[in-house]
């Protein structure tokens, strides 16, 4: 049996991660862009990865999570729509 009030408390708080991922890459991307004050070259100019990108990505990936979840309780509970609540207050983000 699922506890639907604790499936959708999931989906609003896998929702919130998101938002606060995305906020996080373009955090990472302004600091991408920061040039060294002493040498005026890109901090992570030779960086071989990136740290914008990997966030967007898992950001990607919980929207992709909370589509499937949203998904699967409105084909659970027969419904067109749910309610999704706020996210947890005090979520650790």
């Amino acid at each position: 049996m699922i506890d639907v009030e604790r499936a959708l408390q999931a989906i609003a708080d896998i929702e919130a991660t998101a938002v606060f991922l995305r906020k996080r890459a373009d955090m990472a991307r302004r600091l991408t862009n920061a040039t060294h004050p002493d040498t005026g070259l890109g901090v992570f100019q030779n960086a071989e990865w990136s740290v914008e990108a990997t966030i967007r990505f898992g950001a990607a990936e919980l929207d992709t999570l909370a589509m499937e979840l949203r998904q699967d309780l409105q084909a659970y509970l027969q419904v067109d729509e749910l309610h999704i609540p706020e996210a947890s207050p005090g979520l650790p983000l």
